[in-house]
């Protein structure tokens, strides 16, 4: 009998749907696999307080934001184990290692210089899973001496983010670097 994996992703529509059929392709030709592959879109990762479809079952394998990832491993017993395996962007700022990043756009012709200059605007983010789109700038703001507070918005993808600041219902987007490399915004770029 063929081994079976149920995979899913909570990192799709930021990242492309086909590079998670891609991965789930080469792990079904190496591990000589039948793979099904879902997509979340509602959340970067298994929701808190929702139930987890590691440890009911339902999910084998699945690409996820480190919010989510952190929570479940936290669990005794975990239903989880990290794989180590990760895609190496094509972004040169990552100098070839599997690693993304936050990026936070800002409206143009503001003067935004620094996180500082956020106090008190409104400031779209993708979901509260989301380290990239959401989690990475709530710290970071924190860690502020004295910390300073924005307006969150959640959009519920960076692509509504990045497009909710163009369309000036924003003052600033948090969004995952990957994402906003595929949209194809250049560096150094504002809304």
């Amino acid at each position: 009998m063929a081994v079976r994996l149920r995979v899913t992703t909570w990192l799709a529509p930021g990242l492309p749907l086909r590079l998670f059929m891609a991965a789930c392709e080469a792990i079904a030709e190496a591990l000589d696999a039948e793979v099904s592959l879902q997509s979340e879109t509602q959340s970067s990762g298994p929701p808190a307080g929702e139930p987890d479809p590691f440890a009911a079952g339902d999910c084998d394998v699945g690409f996820l934001c480190l919010p989510s990832y952190r929570r479940l491993a936290a669990l005794d017993p975990s239903p989880i184990r990290l794989l180590g395996a990760a895609p190496v962007p094509a972004d040169p700022r990552c100098e070839g290692r599997p690693v993304y990043f936050a990026e936070l756009l800002v409206r143009s012709g503001r003067g935004h210089r620094s996180l500082r200059d956020l106090a008190g605007l409104v400031v779209a983010g993708n979901d509260p899973e989301s380290l990239s789109g959401s989690v990475a700038l709530t710290e970071a703001l924190a860690r502020l001496d004295p910390p300073i507070a924005v307006r969150h918005e959640l959009t519920g993808s960076h692509h509504a983010s990045m497009a909710a600041l163009a369309a000036g219902e924003v003052d600033a987007a948090v969004v995952d670097s990957n994402t906003r490399l595929i949209a194809g915004l250049p560096d150094g770029c504002t809304g």
